[in-house]
Parts: C-alpha cells; sequence; structure tokens
C-alpha cells in the first residue's frame, strides 16, 4: 500500500475564468443600455394635444364623502344630511352604474357609529366605496 506524501498534495484553486466572463457580460449590458437611454431622447417628436378628458363631467367623478372632527358630512364642499347623502349616492347610482365609487374620508376621531350609515347607503345601492382615515 502506498502512502501518500505531502508533497504530492495539490492546492486549493478559484477558478476565476467565470467571474470574468460575467463581469465583462454586465459591462457590455449596461454600455448599450446606456446608448439605447442617450439614443431615445435623440428625436424630438410632436406629440397629440388632449381635446376632451373623461373627467371633465363632475358627475362622472368619485364622490367624495368628508366625516369632519364636528361629526358633519361633506359632499363636494357642501354640508349635508344623512337624507340629502342618501339622495345624492342615488341619483349618481343611476346616472354612473357601477362605475360610480364613493370615497369615505373620516377623521381619526370620529367614532365608527357615524360611518355606518354610510357604508349602509352605499351597500343599499350596490356602489363600492373606499375608506380613507384622516390624520391630523
Amino acid at each position: 500500500m502506498r502512502i501518500p506524501s505531502r508533497q504530492s498534495r495539490t492546492s486549493l484553486r478559484f477558478n476565476v475564468t467565470p467571474l470574468i466572463d460575467i463581469v465583462f457580460l454586465l459591462i457590455i449590458f449596461f454600455l448599450v443600455a446606456s446608448h439605447f437611454v442617450r439614443s431615445d431622447n435623440a428625436e424630438p417628436i410632436d406629440l397629440p394635444v388632449a381635446t376632451q378628458q373623461e373627467t371633465d363631467n363632475p358627475q362622472s367623478l368619485p364622490l367624495v364623502v368628508t366625516i369632519t372632527a364636528n361629526r358633519e358630512l361633506r359632499v363636494r364642499g357642501q354640508n349635508v344630511d344623512a337624507a340629502e347623502l342618501e339622495r345624492m349616492v342615488e341619483v349618481a347610482q343611476r346616472e354612473q352604474g357601477e362605475r360610480l365609487e364613493v370615497h369615505l374620508r373620516v377623521d381619526k376621531t370620529v367614532p365608527f357609529r357615524f360611518v355606518e350609515p354610510i357604508m349602509a347607503v352605499c351597500a343599499k345601492f350596490g356602489v363600492t366605496f373606499k375608506y380613507a382615515v384622516m390624520l391630523k
């Protein structure tokens, strides 16, 4: 049986060839990408001007209901009561159908019992709503 000698051991070597390949590929990628970015802005074009917007009609905008810290209901900058709000949601739902969204903005000090009737009105007419808490 042959006993291995210490001189015949080979040292571990780290092969850097794949690492060099990857570095060169990354350099080429970034050079090509920067060339495309610079040449993208080289040719000026005249963009068309929009003549109409879909949001020109305030009825197509979401209905934003705000409950202030004083427990006042405000829609489109005007104070309303619960019955008037229900009529507004009903009319907006007839005009916009499923596209209507009610955005509910509530001060963080307002208890949930003031928010629940508005949620019930939305559910009554099948309107989706989004809820946000106003922070002070």
